[in-house]
């Protein structure tokens, strides 16, 4: 299983719904100071699968909550079709780590071709074009990934740093801003604003 989830929390898991009252109160937990109420409330917020709530964490003040609720939908997207299939995600994420690109890139395409309407292994096979220099491929690839998930912001960054390489600043400019306006706290905040900075000199 995932960061936040884990056998036990799956079997835990009821046919209950989260009420208004249950997520306002998950959502407090989250922005508290106390790091181990936070992580339980997200992997509440994961287990309801709440991914709307956890977007809006993470255009909270606090960038420790909204990196939880970064991590939470990472969590959401990759399990989408259970335990087996979270693993073979995570077997080609492995792979392209290790410099295994073909391998990564097989593993990406065979989900692809399985699960037409699922986002996260578009995104993936994407991301293995990017480190392989293929950028137009990354670029073409990441726009179907936001065609189907259009708050998919690792797609957002993926066309972003795509087409500033390949000199198209009012696609990189766009990107940028729809990556931004989900994710304000991203990791790379700075480097796309500079690059925003640098596009409109």
């Amino acid at each position: 299983m995932g960061f936040f989830l884990s056998n036990e929390d799956e079997e835990a898991e009821s046919s209950e719904v989260l009420t208004d009252a249950d997520r306002v109160e998950l959502v407090k937990a989250v922005l508290a100071s106390d790091d181990e109420k936070s992580k339980r409330a997200i992997c509440s917020l994961v287990q309801f699968r709440e991914i709307a709530v956890l977007y809006e964490i993470m255009k909270s003040p606090s960038a420790k909550a909204a990196a939880l609720a970064e991590g939470g939908i990472w969590e959401i997207w990759h399990s989408a079709h259970g335990e087996e299939i979270q693993k073979q995600i995570e077997r080609g994420m492995r792979y392209l780590a290790s410099g295994k690109a073909s391998d990564a890139l097989e593993v990406f395409q065979g989900l692809m071709h399985t699960y037409t309407d699922w986002a996260e292994p578009m995104y993936k096979a994407a991301t293995v074009l990017y480190f392989c220099g293929k950028l137009d491929g990354c670029y073409r690839m990441n726009k179907k990934v936001v065609s189907i998930d259009p708050l998919h912001f690792g797609a957002w960054h993926g066309m972003a740093m795509s087409a500033l390489q390949l000199g198209r600043a009012e696609e990189a400019k766009d990107a940028i801003e729809h990556a931004l306006a989900i994710q304000p706290h991203s990791p790379c905040r700075e480097d796309l604003l500079s690059f925003l900075e640098t596009i409109a000199d």
